[in-house]
């Protein structure tokens, strides 16, 4: 299955309850942007799910704001919110002590802060462990989707491939 058929797939086919299918499709889609050449060598791909994490941190970081709390459940269906909303709000609680008022779009400064060692190592290590307590928490909730793309003969990934996956901490597109 090519990835235009394996996105649509999920796209048509998948209950639109949750937003991490969503982010799933938007990182992967950002990790493609940034490696055009990739695509044209192979084509099987691992993409670590780490750096989908990462991206994660962006996509949600507006969502951690504790003056205004946007919950991501549906109240319909009595779902927990965002597994990893307390791990991701302990981070930028741990970045405003830092930087002090946090904009919508400090999710990605400091991703591109934590990617550049030259300027990671200014910050506080207590900073580091919230980053990467946080990225494990969304790489643990990224499973999800992962595990449940396509109901029934939809399915997009079988059994067998999701937990080699997940137990190498890569995601094979």
């Amino acid at each position: 299955m090519n990835a235009g058929t394996l996105i649509a797939t999920i796209l048509r086919h998948d209950k639109k309850v949750a937003s991490y299918k969503n982010a799933l499709i938007r990182s992967v889609n950002d990790v493609v942007l940034g490696f055009p050449h990739i695509g044209q060598q192979a084509n099987a791909i691992a993409i670590p799910l780490r750096t989908l994490a990462r991206f994660w941190v962006a996509y949600y970081w507006t969502f951690m704001d504790q003056m205004t709390i946007i919950l991501q459940a549906q109240k319909s269906t009595g779902k927990e919110d965002l597994s990893f909303r307390p791990a991701l709000t302990d981070l930028r609680k741990e970045w405003e002590s830092v930087v002090g008022l946090s904009r919508p779009a400090d999710g990605y400064f400091l991703v591109g802060e934590y990617l550049s060692k030259a300027r990671w190592m200014h910050y506080p290590p207590v900073l580091y462990h919230a980053f990467s307590v946080a990225v494990l928490g969304i790489v643990d909730a990224l499973q999800q989707p992962i595990r449940y793309a396509g109901p029934g003969l939809y399915s997009v990934f079988t059994t067998t491939r999701v937990t080699a996956l997940s137990s190498t901490g890569c995601q094979g597109f």
